[in-house]
C-alpha cells in the first residue's frame, strides 16, 4: 500500500470516527436510539463519504 492510499485511508477512519460520534450526539439530543438516527441519516452519510473520497483524490492527483 503507497503512501497516499494510507494517509486516504486514515482520512476515511478519521471521517467515520467523527461522523459516528454527530451520529451519537444527535441521537442523545432528540433521545432516540443511535441506529434509528443513523438509518434516518444514512444517505447523508454516504453523500458525505462519497464526496471525502472525491476530494482527497482531487487532492492526490494535484500534488
Amino acid at each position: 500500500m503507497t503512501d497516499r492510499a494510507k494517509y486516504l485511508t486514515l482520512v476515511l477512519a478519521l471521517n467515520v470516527v467523527a461522523v459516528t460520534v454527530i451520529v451519537a450526539v444527535v441521537a442523545a439530543i432528540f433521545q432516540r436510539d443511535v441506529l434509528e438516527i443513523t438509518v434516518d441519516l444514512a444517505p447523508a452519510i454516504v453523500v458525505y463519504l462519497i464526496v471525502m473520497i472525491i476530494h482527497g483524490m482531487r487532492h492526490d492527483l494535484d500534488s
